[in-house]
């Protein structure tokens, strides 16, 4: 392989080092979000189990509340029951006993339900904590190591522009106005010989060519796509 073909190899690896680290560079920003946004949904989740055991222990203490009114009512009746006249008031009052205590019996299952809702609404508070605070830790660690890559890139990139313009320097004019010129529009502008074909578009390549470019190491050009082509031993398992 010529001097020339190994210097667009490596011109076409660096871009592409380039290009992966401009691309990182733009998707960090919303990847920091997305994880800034899960810590926040982790937190909303205890926020929203922690409103609902509020709302569920004000119920329990409303229900309380209606027992004891139903339970006073109850009395109230009863002590009504030596003082009707007729029977027909009694069995109106004794009715309204039953009734007022079948509402009280409902009530109490209800704060029972409730009560039992409670118990599990805080032992689940209390696991999703535990879980939540150790899934906040390592996303918060995630994030860190996100930010510190970010803040490098741009030195990673200046060491790679500089080794880029030394090889630029180094290329006949002509044929990196071509590279550059192809990767334009087909991104890898240079494309290797693999067993017969060209690894660009997988077009069979005429066999003299093959034969010219294993023998001289010259670079060529793929009839195909228009890549340039060269032929490099590692890359070709024929």
């Amino acid at each position: 392989m010529n001097r020339q073909a190994e210097l667009l190899i490596s011109l076409q690896k660096i871009d592409k080092e380039i290009d992966t680290h401009i691309l990182r560079k733009e998707t960090i920003p919303r990847q920091i979000e997305e994880l800034k946004s899960e810590i926040e949904g982790l937190r909303n989740e205890i926020k929203t189990l922690k409103q609902t055991l509020k709302e569920t222990e004000l119920q329990v203490k409303k229900i309380e509340i209606d027992i004891k009114e139903k339970e006073s009512h109850i009395r109230e009746l009863r002590s009504k029951e030596y003082m009707v006249k007729s029977n027909e008031e009694y069995r109106a009052l004794k009715d309204e006993i039953s009734l007022t205590e079948e509402e009280k019996r409902k009530l109490e299952e209800q704060g029972f339900d409730l009560l039992f809702r409670i118990d599990e609404l805080k032992s689940k508070i209390e696991r999703k904590e535990k879980e939540n605070s150790e899934k906040e830790r390592a996303l918060l660690a995630k994030i860190r190591e996100i930010e510190d890559e970010y803040e490098h890139i741009d030195d990673k990139l200046q060491i790679l522009r500089s080794r880029r313009e030394d090889l630029v320097k180094k290329l006949d004019d002509g044929l990196y106005s071509q590279y550059e010129k192809i990767r334009k529009t087909k991104g890898d502008a240079v494309a290797f010989v693999v067993e017969g074909s060209c690894s660009g578009c997988n077009a069979v390549l005429p066999l003299q060519l093959v034969i010219n470019l294993k023998s001289t190491g010259d670079i060529g050009r793929c009839e195909n796509c228009g890549r340039l082509l060269v032929y490099v031993p590692e890359k070709d398992s024929s």
